[in-house]
């Protein structure tokens, strides 16, 4: 039985690969879920292969019409209810938008995320479900303007920027106070799926909590 302590992110991802479990997420997540297997607390969950999924991830996933209308819904901006204090939202649109323009003025290490495989908003390749739960995430969260160069947040070796907010938010990173009470509410539920790499059904816990 190998634990996960003092094992690279490479090695926990060939050691989960072994197990059939899923392999992406930041060091945190992988050494979790690897230390999780180990003790029995969750059971591998086979990763899709291409051209189809596995029977038991495809039980836990919404119905295709429901997942479609999903993906609808956020890419129209009606995935989640207006807030109903209109200054409040007014003024944490302004604080989002005056993080993405000192972040965007920030000096971006191009070459070192190409050297450890990072990839930025919208760069990556994300897991089946991962871009709806990270909509969720983004619009229950005041996301921090330092997510990618704090490490509080986990390295950014083999990372993406979707992949850091949504551990950030299933690991309670992001403190209490930058929640909505729907996150605080669907947080346990979203992290159990996100430890067994099911982001399906980590999105469609999401979304319930919504509805």
């Amino acid at each position: 039985m190998s634990s996960s302590k003092g094992m690279t992110v490479v090695q926990l991802r060939a050691e989960l690969g072994k197990r059939g479990a899923a392999t992406s997420g930041l060091k945190s997540d992988l050494a979790e879920r690897l230390d999780a297997l180990n003790s029995g607390a969750v059971s591998p969950q086979p990763t899709a292969a291409r051209g189809g999924a596995s029977t038991a991830k495809k039980s836990q996933r919404p119905e295709p019409d429901a997942r479609e209308s999903f993906k609808k819904r956020a890419r129209r901006g009606q995935l989640f209810p207006e807030p109903k204090d209109k200054d409040d939202a007014a003024s944490g649109a302004a604080s989002a938008g005056a993080a993405v323009s000192s972040a965007g003025a920030a000096y971006v290490p191009e070459a070192l995320h190409a050297l450890v495989g990072y990839a930025r908003r919208g760069q990556g390749s994300l897991e089946p479900g991962e871009a709806e739960l990270f909509a969720f995430v983004e619009a229950e969260c005041r996301l921090p303007a330092d997510l990618e160069q704090n490490h509080k947040y986990g390295p950014l070796s083999g990372s993406t920027f979707e992949g850091r907010a949504i551990g950030a938010f299933a690991h309670g990173l992001l403190g209490d106070a930058s929640l909505s009470p729907t996150a605080k509410a669907s947080r346990r539920a979203v992290r159990k799926s996100v430890l067994e790499g099911d982001f399906v059904a980590a999105a469609a816990a999401a979304a319930a909590a919504v509805l």
